[in-house]
């Protein structure tokens, strides 16, 4: 599942601003092998917490009770808080573990959130740090208590699960 926008930054319409957008993640997954009728569309978000909603959305729907988020490396820890507000928001229960899909290269000049700068993806991380906690006090991200109780429920249902196999 994607996310359904073509990658325009919030409040513009320009595609491919804000990240490369699902056409491009799209042809991505074809030329990897990925069936066109395995790759889902999730209605369109122009920020991380849309975008968690949005996917959560296609959960509920589809009745997911586990799923892997790709992100990149320095935008994990905020989209698993994303993930988690949304989870707690709806009251739906699922496994989410959020990944970065292939090994890292720091170094690399990456744009960070809404497509705004780009820099080093190292150097993203600062902005990260600041931009989290302003989310949680917005409500639009899940507390470090959340977090840790997310984690608990989430390994325990895990391990639950492998043992009744």
């Amino acid at each position: 599942a994607i996310n359904g926008s073509k990658g325009e930054r919030m409040g513009s319409t320009i595609p491919g601003e804000a990240w490369p957008g699902r056409d491009v993640f799209r042809g991505e997954l074809r030329r990897n092998g990925v069936l066109s009728s395995l790759i889902i569309l999730a209605g369109p978000s122009f920020n991380s917490k849309e975008e968690a909603e949005r996917f959560l959305d296609l959960a509920v729907e589809r009745q997911w009770k586990s799923a892997v988020v790709l992100a990149q490396a320095h935008q994990l820890l905020r989209a698993m808080l994303g993930m988690i507000r949304s989870i707690n928001d709806r009251s739906y229960w699922m496994r989410v573990y959020a990944v970065c899909p292939r090994p890292v290269d720091w170094g690399k000049l990456v744009r960070g959130s809404q497509g705004a700068e780009e820099k080093d993806r190292f150097s993203h991380i600062a902005d990260e740090f600041f931009r989290i906690p302003q989310y949680q006090t917005k409500g639009d991200l899940a507390s470090w208590g959340e977090l840790y109780d997310y984690y608990a429920r989430r390994d325990a249902d895990a391990k639950m699960k492998a043992l009744a196999v």
